[in-house]
C-alpha cells in the first residue's frame, strides 16, 4: 500500500511539472497548486483544444489557470517585483521592465512597492505608489497629484517641492506628495490631468531638477504631447504649466496650472486663482472637456498629477 502510494504521488508530480513546463513557467515565477475555492473559476471553455494552456485574469493577478484534463487547475504565482513590500521595484519603470517577458503577470495601471535610496544619506524608502503602466510608455510613478476645489483649504504641504511625504498610491480625489523626487533617479517627468480617473491630458519633458526645491520645478522641458482631449481650440496640444493667474498671491505657484500659456506664468487659469486662503474655480476653463468624458465641460472634477520616470 504504501509502495502504491508513493508511486501515485511520483505520477502527480510529473503530471504537474509538465503542464508548467508546457506553459513556460520559470523556476522564477514558481507556482504551487491552491484550491479551487481560492479564486473564481474561469468561464472560458477547457477541453482538448486548448489542453495545459494558461489563462491569466487581471482581477486575480497573483493565480494563472492551466487548462488540464478538461478541468481548469488553479496555481499560485509567486509574487513578482513590485507586489509586496518584501519585493519591491526601484521605480515603476524598473517593474514594468521586470514585468515584460512574464505573460502570466503582465503589467497594468495600479498600485505598486517600490524602495528609492537617498543618494547622499543612503537611507532607504520603502512605499507604494500608484503606476501608469500605459501612457507614453508606461513605466511612470506616481509623486505627487492635487484635486483642487475638493481639498481646501490650501497648506504649503502640498506643494510639489514641499519636504512633506503623503502617499501616492492610487489617483482618487485628494493631495499627495513624494519628497525628494530626485531619489527615482528619473530622466523624464510627466503632467496628467483627470477627470474621476478618466485621462484627459497628460504631456511628457526632460527632468526638471527644481522640482524638489521651487515652484519652477513644474515646467516641462522640451514638452511633447501624450494624449489630449481638450476641446477648446487655443489649448489642444498646448503643454500645462505653473500658473498663478496675475495673482497678487504668488503662493498658488507650486500647485496651480494653466493650460494655454506655457510660457507665461502669470496668466490663464485650468485649475483655480486669486489667492492662497481663498481660491476661486477655474478648473478646466482652458481645456473644456469633450462630452463623451463629461457632460459638464468645465468647473468640475479634477486632479492634476506629476509622474517621474
Amino acid at each position: 500500500m504504501i509502495f502504491l502510494f508513493i508511486i501515485l504521488i511520483q505520477l502527480l508530480t510529473v503530471s504537474t511539472t509538465t503542464a508548467l513546463k508546457s506553459n513556460h513557467l520559470t523556476t522564477s515565477n514558481r507556482t504551487q497548486v491552491v484550491h479551487k475555492r481560492a479564486a473564481t473559476v474561469p468561464s472560458a471553455t477547457c477541453d482538448g483544444s486548448n489542453e495545459d494552456e494558461p489563462f491569466y485574469s487581471p482581477t486575480a493577478p497573483n493565480t494563472v489557470w492551466i487548462c488540464k484534463s478538461s478541468r481548469w487547475t488553479p496555481f499560485k504565482l509567486e509574487p513578482s517585483i513590485g507586489d509586496t513590500a518584501d519585493f519591491p521595484g526601484s521605480s515603476c519603470k524598473d517593474i514594468l521592465e521586470s514585468h515584460s517577458s512574464n505573460c502570466f503577470r503582465p503589467a497594468t495601471d495600479g498600485p505598486y512597492w517600490v524602495r528609492v535610496t537617498d543618494q547622499c544619506s543612503e537611507v532607504e524608502q520603502t512605499m507604494q505608489v500608484h503606476c501608469d503602466m500605459s501612457t507614453c510608455g508606461g513605466g511612470w510613478s506616481l509623486v505627487w497629484k492635487h484635486s483642487y476645489m475638493e481639498v481646501l483649504p490650501l497648506t504649503q504641504q502640498m506643494y510639489y517641492f514641499s519636504d512633506t511625504f503623503r502617499s501616492c498610491q492610487d489617483l482618487t480625489a485628494g493631495w499627495c506628495n513624494v519628497d525628494r523626487k530626485v531619489r527615482f533617479n528619473a530622466e523624464e517627468m510627466m503632467i496628467a490631468a483627470y477627470h474621476n480617473n478618466h485621462l484627459v491630458y497628460a504631456y511628457r519633458g526632460r527632468y526638471n531638477h527644481n522640482i524638489d526645491h521651487e515652484w519652477s520645478g513644474g515646467i516641462l522641458l522640451d514638452p511633447e504631447m501624450c494624449v489630449d482631449h481638450c476641446t477648446h481650440s487655443p489649448s489642444i496640444g498646448v503643454p500645462p504649466a505653473p500658473s498663478d493667474h496675475a495673482a497678487s498671491d504668488i503662493r498658488l505657484l507650486g500647485i496651480a496650472f494653466d493650460k494655454r500659456s506655457p510660457s507665461d506664468y502669470r496668466t490663464n487659469c485650468d485649475t483655480f486663482y486669486n489667492s492662497f486662503d481663498n481660491p476661486i474655480e477655474c478648473r478646466w476653463h482652458n481645456c473644456v472637456l469633450p462630452t463623451d468624458i463629461s457632460s459638464q465641460k468645465q468647473s468640475t472634477q479634477m486632479t492634476v498629477t506629476l509622474y517621474v520616470r
